[in-house]
């Protein structure tokens, strides 16, 4: 005699960038032939790395929602047992029990990853009012922002930023850059800098004329013009 029974298949989901919450797991179910034994259903066991999240003895599940917050830049390995007892075409039950299993892996978004600031070099002084601020890529960013004093300067997606406005002579400042996602899923914060912008330039002196002498008279023609500062 033909005993059929159903297995799970199909698990999802599968792939990259998976958000980190309101993760819905879903599976469908293939008949199986088998003519010696037949496996009459327990419960459904779903696991989560390793991790039981959910048991329900509801023969017709084919799906669970998963309520928890995942991990970015995580991967995550999905298991769906389908747990059943055990009988021989008599009927006699087995000592132990049987489990069908179908898994899938798939991995959650990637945060920002880790970038310094490059310029200008930590403590910098001399700098322009105007100055030109770079720093490295960050993995997985898809945009900038820039900080000076803590507020926000600019919205970048280049690894630089020149500044439009002038800063004060004479004065310090720390900035700093944020990478983020456009879905503000994540971030990551360079660690800040300060710098000082140069001192304002003096207004030459006044020169001295030295020679010819004030309301001086029959100059030569090739009298040498002499001044000091």
């Amino acid at each position: 005699m033909a005993y059929w029974h159903n297995e799970p298949t199909n698990v999802q989901p599968t792939g990259s960038g998976r958000p980190l919450t309101g993760l819905v797991i879903t599976w469908e179910t293939v008949s199986v032939q088998n003519n010696n034994y037949y496996y009459p259903f327990i419960e459904w066991q779903i696991y989560l790395n390793g991790t039981r999240i959910h048991t329900s003895s509801s023969q017709d599940l084919r799906s669970f929602t998963y309520t928890g917050t995942l991990t970015a830049s995580t991967n995550y390995t999905i298991t769906v047992d389908m747990y059943c007892n055990k009988r021989d075409i008599y009927g006699e039950a087995y000592p132990y029990y049987q489990t069908f299993t179908a898994t899938a892996t798939f991995r959650t978004i990637e945060y920002p990853q880790s970038f310094s600031l490059t310029a200008p070099a930590s403590g910098a002084t001399g700098v322009a009012r105007k100055p030109t601020l770079s720093w490295g890529a960050s993995s997985y960013a898809q945009g900038y922002r820039v900080y000076i004093n803590g507020a926000l300067e600019a919205t970048v997606a280049t690894n630089s930023y020149t500044l439009t406005r002038n800063l004060d002579w004479s004065t310090a400042y720390t900035w700093y850059v944020q990478a983020y996602r456009n879905d503000n899923s994540g971030t990551y914060t360079a660690a800040a800098r300060s710098f000082t912008v140069m001192a304002e330039p003096k207004p030459p002196t006044k020169p001295v004329i030295v020679a010819p002498a004030n309301d001086s008279v029959d100059i030569p023609r090739s009298q040498q013009l002499q001044w000091k500062d």
